[in-house]
């Protein structure tokens, strides 16, 4: 059997925009709620609250056979801009992310100390370019927009 999927969404959703990760987890749990499951190339998806982040995201990386992170960032590109990063290429991405421990140091963390650890081409971040990050639970509308695409893109990939 295969190693399912870990779509992990980080974030805060009393801070404006930095809410991305949290507004996609919700979207994924009603359309699970719908479906009674959710699976890709044969794969189960397994959704999961990375919260804010931190060492806690080790655990999150246990028993995945693929790892897609779903973030708010600050890159000085364009609000709403999404990026695919693949993993090899995290720790090298200028972004910046408003949690305290960043996914790249998560993923380093993670290879160097998991006995059999995921090649870095099965892990994804999908990065979403903040307009801002005030106190307030509504996403700003192009980031709610690119997070719109962004589900439906990945949605068309789910096995029916």
């Amino acid at each position: 059997m295969l190693q399912p999927i870990h779509m992990i969404f980080l974030g805060n959703p009393l801070w404006g925009d930095d809410g991305a990760g949290t507004y996609l987890l919700r979207r994924f749990s009603r359309l699970r709620e719908s479906r009674g499951s959710l699976s890709r190339q044969g794969r189960s998806v397994v959704l999961i609250d990375g919260g804010t982040g931190g060492l806690n995201l080790l655990n999150a990386f246990d028993g995945a056979g693929r790892i897609e992170v779903f973030d708010a960032v600050q890159s000085g590109g364009h609000p709403g801009e999404v990026y695919r990063i693949p993993g090899r290429q995290v720790e090298f991405w200028p972004a910046r992310s408003s949690h305290d421990f960043g996914i790249e140091q998560v993923i380093r963390l993670y290879c160097e100390i998991s006995p059999d650890p995921l090649d870095l081409d099965d892990i994804v971040l999908y990065g979403i370019e903040v307009k801002g990050l005030e106190f307030g639970e509504s996403l700003s509308p192009p980031v709610q927009q690119a997070c719109d695409r962004l589900f439906n893109r990945l949605v068309e990939e789910l096995d029916p």
